[in-house]
């Protein structure tokens, strides 16, 4: 998925540099390109971080404007019937030198106006600034959202507050994108997120971190793969730096057992917590340590980047709990009892 942001202010925003940051921080779901545009009056701003899918020119480049020049905008998913749409838009006239949906997206609102959202088909977020009417909107109207918020926060402020609400939240931006899109499209994911495909990644990311035995990524890595029709996921064609993928525990459950992931998702959370409040041991050290990677565990069910992934990130620390009460596991020399201690202390 890509990446959007924006602002919409009554006023010439005076700090630019916030949305560039904020854009950037967002690198990992959108790798491959970037952008960043004002209006004249410094009032709105769109940045966009790209993950090129249908149109992987250099045409498909966002913020994106139409050919009169009056529309920006910036989308984040994709348009699923854009090419319905843009036959119907060719036969009315309109011209387009790209392949992407996002220019067809800008026909159809110039078209239509905001009647193109009954049009549409398919998974996505988007903001269109009209410079004829000065106006910012899509799915809301991101200026009455932000006019709303100054009047009931008089305290916050484009500077130092923004410093510290924009990196958790742009830091958390897309989380559960892949719960909706493989629930919306089991059969497809089920390529890519079944048992067998499980197992493979466990062996080759977790039990052989040296060499490829199936040649198998993590199945958050793999999602690309199904979502552009790529074909078999490969460890060695998919690239580090591309982490964005996560599945939700959601849509994973649902993907591996459909329907019957709602008792299971129940069961799990009642599970975890039952382990977590039985945990005893004498050494208060393990103990704590013991409930920090169960602890672990449900954070990392929760981000779920898939459950090989979280066997990859918490069995480490499993082992390092073993590992602790290994060494330290000696004989331990009784503490006499409390009554006894002036006898202990004269002999």
């Amino acid at each position: 998925m890509c990446g959007i942001v924006g602002i919409a202010s009554l006023t010439a925003v005076r700090d630019r540099a916030w949305l560039v940051e904020g854009r950037d921080a967002m690198r990992h779901r959108g790798p491959d390109d970037c952008g960043a545009w004002w209006s004249a009056d410094g009032c709105v701003g769109l940045g966009h971080r790209r993950l090129a899918i249908i149109d992987l020119s250099a045409a498909g480049h966002q913020p994106m404007t139409d050919a009169g020049g009056d529309l920006q905008i910036v989308l984040n998913g994709e348009i699923y019937n854009f090419s319905e749409l843009r036959r119907e838009l060719s036969a009315k006239g309109y011209s387009f030198r790209s392949q992407s949906d996002t220019e067809v997206l800008l026909a159809a609102y110039r078209e239509w106006g905001t009647e193109c959202l009954a049009r549409l088909n398919g998974m996505f977020a988007f903001a269109i600034y009209d410079a004829r009417s000065r106006e910012l909107g899509a799915n809301f109207d991101l200026s009455r959202a932000i006019q709303q918020a100054r009047l009931a926060s008089e305290q916050l402020s484009l500077g130092s507050s923004l410093d510290l609400l924009l990196p958790p939240i742009f830091s958390r931006a897309g989380f559960f994108d892949y719960s909706a899109e493989i629930i919306a499209h089991r059969t497809e994911y089920q390529a890519v997120i079944n048992p067998a495909a499980y197992a493979r990644s466990i062996v080759d990311n977790i039990l052989t971190p040296g060499f490829d035995v199936y040649d198998q990524p993590k199945i958050s890595n793999a999602l690309s793969y199904a979502y552009m029709g790529m074909g078999t996921p490969s460890k060695r064609e998919v690239s580090e730096f591309y982490q964005s993928d996560q599945l939700g525990v959601y849509g994973e459950f649902y993907a591996l057992f459909g329907y019957g992931c709602l008792p299971l998702l129940f069961l799990m959370a009642f599970t975890l917590k039952r382990i977590y409040v039985r945990l005893r041991d004498p050494n208060p050290c393990k103990l704590v340590a013991m409930r920090a990677v169960m602890l672990c565990v449900f954070v990392k069910i929760i981000d779920s980047f898939g459950i090989d992934w979280v066997i990859l990130e918490t069995l480490p620390l499993g082992a390092a709990i073993f590992l602790y009460a290994w060494i330290f596991a000696g004989r331990r020399r009784p503490v006499p009892d409390a009554g006894l201690w002036p006898q202990a202390l004269a002999g």
